[in-house]
C-alpha cells in the first residue's frame, strides 16, 4: 500500500493558484479551486425578458453578428416529450469574460449563468435568449447585419421560417402540426452535418508560372471567383 501511495504521489503537483493544495498533473487546478470557481457568480443574472433596441447601435449589432457567427448557436429543441418545439439563442464564453456577457445581457436580455462541464475545463458563462418575439427580432437583426456568406446564416433563416410558421398555427399542436414542427428540428440537424463541398482542382506543375495575368484558380463553391 505504501508503494502504491508513493507512486500515486508522483502524479500530483502544487496547484498553480497558490492555495497550497496538490492537483493532478493532468488538471489545471486542484479540486478545491475547481469547486470554488464553479460557484463563481453562478446564476448571476436573472431573466430579462426583452431586448432593448434603444441601447443598441448599428455598429454594436454588426459586431455582435460577427461574434454570434463564430461563438453562438440558434437551436430548435423538442419540449414536453415532443408535444411542442422551442427556439433558443445561446452563446458560451470563458467565465472570466464578464464584461462582454454583461454588455450582451444589458442590451439583449435573456439570462446569464455559470457552468462547468468537466473538472479540467475552465468555468463557462452561458447566455440564453428564448421567446418567439425576442428571438425573431434578433434573428432579423442578424440577417440585416451580416454581409459575409456565413454558413450559420442557414440556421438563422431556417429558424425564422419556423417562427413564422409557429405564429400561424394554434398554440396547442395538432398531430399534423406536431409532425411539421419536428420536421423543422430534423431539417436544422441535417444542414449542420459536415459535408465536403464539391470542388474542382486545377493542377499546376511545380515551379510553373503559366497563369496569365488576372487568372485565378477557382472552385464552384467559392462565389465571386472565376477563371
Amino acid at each position: 500500500m505504501g508503494t502504491q501511495l508513493k507512486n500515486n504521489f508522483h502524479h500530483y503537483e502544487p496547484c498553480p493558484n497558490g492555495c497550497g493544495n496538490l492537483k493532478d498533473v493532468r488538471a489545471k487546478q486542484c479540486r478545491h479551486c475547481y469547486h470554488a470557481n464553479r460557484r463563481i457568480r453562478q446564476h448571476r443574472r436573472p431573466n430579462q425578458a426583452n431586448p432593448q433596441p434603444a441601447k443598441i447601435s448599428r455598429e454594436w449589432m454588426i459586431q455582435f453578428a460577427g461574434l454570434f457567427m463564430g461563438e453562438g448557436t440558434i437551436s430548435l429543441h423538442p419540449r414536453n416529450q415532443g408535444t411542442s418545439v422551442g427556439v433558443k439563442f445561446s452563446m458560451s464564453l470563458r467565465a472570466d469574460d464578464f464584461a462582454l456577457m454583461d454588455d450582451i445581457y444589458e442590451k439583449l436580455g435573456g439570462v446569464v449563468y455559470t457552468t462547468c462541464d468537466a473538472p479540467r475545463l475552465n468555468p463557462v458563462l452561458r447566455w440564453c435568449l428564448t421567446g418567439l418575439d425576442d428571438v425573431e427580432w434578433l434573428l432579423r437583426q442578424l440577417v440585416a447585419s451580416t454581409i459575409i456568406p456565413a454558413k450559420k446564416l442557414r440556421d438563422v433563416k431556417l429558424c425564422l421560417e419556423f417562427i413564422e410558421w409557429r405564429k400561424s398555427v394554434p398554440y396547442h399542436f395538432s398531430p399534423e402540426n406536431r409532425a411539421i414542427a419536428l420536421s423543422f428540428v430534423e431539417r436544422l440537424r441535417s444542414i449542420r452535418v459536415f459535408k465536403v463541398p464539391d470542388s474542382q482542382v486545377v493542377s499546376v506543375p511545380l515551379g510553373s508560372s503559366d497563369l496569365s495575368e488576372g487568372q485565378t484558380i477557382s472552385s464552384p463553391g467559392c462565389p465571386g471567383q472565376g477563371t
